[in-house]
């Protein structure tokens, strides 16, 4: 079974797969991507003090780069910052 559409259904049709190719591609690009250096740390033993800090508790100081679980400490250094920075009423 054949089915014709006349002009306006081809630009709906049109319009629709747009709209759905756009919508696939800003989703792609806006979705989080897991970290595998950050899940490689929760999941190693030596890091498992990181783990267990209690809540409100942030390191003096960012990590150094050769550090063990930097990608764990990073992280948390990195939410701090970003908490901290929306939390500020000028918002600097």
């Amino acid at each position: 079974m054949k089915v014709a559409l006349n002009g306006w259904q081809r630009l709906w049709v049109v319009f629709s797969a747009l709209t759905l190719a756009c919508v696939l591609a800003l989703l792609t690009l806006i979705w989080p991507h897991r970290d595998l250096d950050v899940l490689s740390d929760i999941a190693s033993p030596k890091c498992k003090p990181f783990l267990e800090v209690p809540a409100g508790f942030f390191a003096e100081q960012p990590p150094e780069r050769n550090e063990a679980c930097y990608s764990l400490q990073s992280l948390c250094v990195q939410r701090r910052l970003a908490r901290s920075v929306g939390d500020s009423p000028t918002g600097v």
